[in-house]
């Protein structure tokens, strides 16, 4: 009888010692993100991706903290890298090459570990991905566009003390447009256009009640710019000749 004490006697011990131990691991400072960026939102091919630029890390209120850069512009073109602090809300103020597209200002929390940020981040029922610099003739004929149809003066994306502003909702049919605004460093409420996209036909119209696709803002100035829906906020820095996108909108965060 006593050989299965003897046995017995250092089992529970390990098991009592086992459930004293804590993992004890250094906390996460810096994440990595990375992906592919593409020079378009309706990417068609390989080709259409950002092989050249900066991508430019900053805070909400635009200060800058550090630069991503190409993995390898050969081998894996479009595909990029940045560092950034961990659970951290910012900006990506992404410039391709000069002639290839128009600043794009990307708004986001970083996550608590490595990232991947490829993949679709368009309006629920709309496609979209993860990040891209918008060409200048496109984003702006669909600005003018939407000028047009809400009887509002057209906006010069290119004009460098100006900013226009496209955003994408996270849920088009909770979204409210009457409760989106966007005001500017001074405190003035600029216009803001809500639009539904027929998925069918594409065709645009102004949004007096969800589903709320797109929602729109003209001839800002530089410096901060806030927009909300509701009482969620989220802020962006405007340095002038810039599209800032709130992309998958839904009031806190990006």
């Amino acid at each position: 009888m006593i050989l299965p004490l003897l046995v017995l006697v250092p089992l529970t011990a390990c098991a009592q010692l086992e459930g004293l131990l804590t993992e004890v691991r250094a906390p996460v400072t810096t994440v990595l993100l990375s992906g592919y960026v593409y020079s378009t939102p309706d990417p068609q091919s390989e080709a259409d991706v950002v092989v050249a630029g900066a991508l430019v890390v900053e805070d909400p209120d635009g200060e800058a903290i550090t630069e991503g850069a190409a993995y390898d512009p050969v081998g894996y073109p479009g595909y990029w890298l940045v560092e950034v602090p961990a659970e951290t809300e910012l900006l990506l103020r992404l410039t391709p090459a000069e002639g290839e597209g128009l600043t794009t200002v990307w708004r986001l929390r970083s996550p608590g570990g490595d990232a991947v940020w490829d993949g679709a981040t368009g309006p629920a029922d709309l496609p979209g991905y993860a990040l891209f610099a918008w060409p200048l003739g496109l984003a702006q004929d669909r600005l003018d566009a939407v000028a047009t149809l809400a009887g509002l003066p057209p906006a010069d994306l290119s004009d460098p003390s100006r900013c226009g502003l496209w955003g994408a909702t996270a849920d088009p049919q909770a979204t409210d447009p009457s409760a989106l605004t966007v005001t500017d460093a001074a405190g003035a409420a600029s216009p803001v256009v809500a639009v539904a996209v027929d998925p069918a036909t594409g065709v645009m119209s102004l949004a007096t009640a969800p589903p709320v696709h797109y929602f729109f803002a003209f001839d800002l100035p530089q410096g901060a710019v806030d927009v909300a829906l509701g009482q969620a906020q989220t802020r962006f820095t405007c340095r002038g000749g810039e599209l800032l996108t709130p992309w998958r909108f839904s009031g806190a965060g990006p």
